[in-house]
């Protein structure tokens, strides 16, 4: 019953769900509920899915939008759902310690919560193999397609279909190069990997070590961004560049990072 799926959605709250939510669940369900069965929810959500206009209330509306993606996605494969928030949390303080402008650093974290938006779409006969697959290849054609019914999302959208993208061409899906290749997405490609490596393992020292090395080894292939390995490294061992060191986070920007690491 209702009681029994509340108990459960607020044990789960800040581990399997975002806190921020789950309670919002807790408070407004017996009300959302009522009110669903006298609309049609279709109409309604097709009516008010598009925001219009940009602001602080608009843009709070719009991360907590992303957040539910995410979760979504993660249904498919619910051992996965801290990729995509640990993700979010290595592009924003990487971001930050590269200096990118609070623009690409919300559009780089919202692309890290959605990147997996297209594994839904992927059989999970697929999903358990240990191999790339035409399917697994195609996942971020599906998260563009999914996104850009949402024209708020295009930006995301297009470096969201990215995140599997390598700078010497060898990634997926279209293969590309790095001149076509942003910033935000390489910040997000490097974050992925970070995110998808930390859910192995307990945060330690052996495990710092790791990822150090792991920076490391990526640098070596040529593959990834010098300048956001050498970011990463840094937010790894708790620094920030030398030539960044006079960059403050905007109120903004420590709202997000609060938000994503929860």
């Amino acid at each position: 019953g209702l009681s029994q799926a509340l108990m459960l959605i607020e044990k789960k709250g800040g581990k399997t769900y975002d806190t921020s939510l789950a309670l919002k669940v807790a408070h407004f369900a017996s009300r959302w509920l009522e009110e669903l069965d006298k609309i049609d929810a279709l109409h309604q959500s097709i009516l008010h899915a598009d925001i219009q206009h940009k602001d602080k209330d608009t843009e709070n509306e719009l991360d907590n939008i992303v957040t539910l993606f995410s979760d979504y996605a993660a249904l498919k494969q619910p051992e996965m759902i801290n990729i995509s928030r640990q993700a979010a949390s290595y592009a924003a303080q990487i971001s930050h310690c590269l200096g990118l402008d609070h623009h690409k650093l919300i559009r780089t974290v919202r692309a890290a919560k959605l990147h997996r938006l297209g594994f839904v779409t992927v059989p999970n006969s697929a999903l358990g193999k240990q191999f790339m697959n035409e399917n697994l290849r195609l996942a971020s054609y599906w998260t563009e397609r999914i996104l850009s019914r949402s024209p708020i999302l295009v930006q995301e959208s297009s470096i969201a279909s990215m995140a599997f993208e390598r700078l010497d061409g060898s990634g997926h899906y279209r293969g590309l190069t790095a001149s076509s290749i942003p910033i935000e997405a390489r910040v997000l490609q490097v974050s992925i990997i970070l995110a998808e490596y930390s859910s192995l393992s307990q945060l330690s020292v052996k495990h710092k070590e790791g990822m150090l090395a792991l920076v490391s080894k990526l640098a070596n292939s040529h593959s990834f961004d010098v300048s956001v390995l050498d970011a990463a490294a840094a937010v790894l061992k708790g620094e920030l560049l030398t030539n960044r060191t006079s960059i403050e986070l905007t109120s903004r920007e420590k709202e997000v990072l609060q938000c994503i690491t929860k």
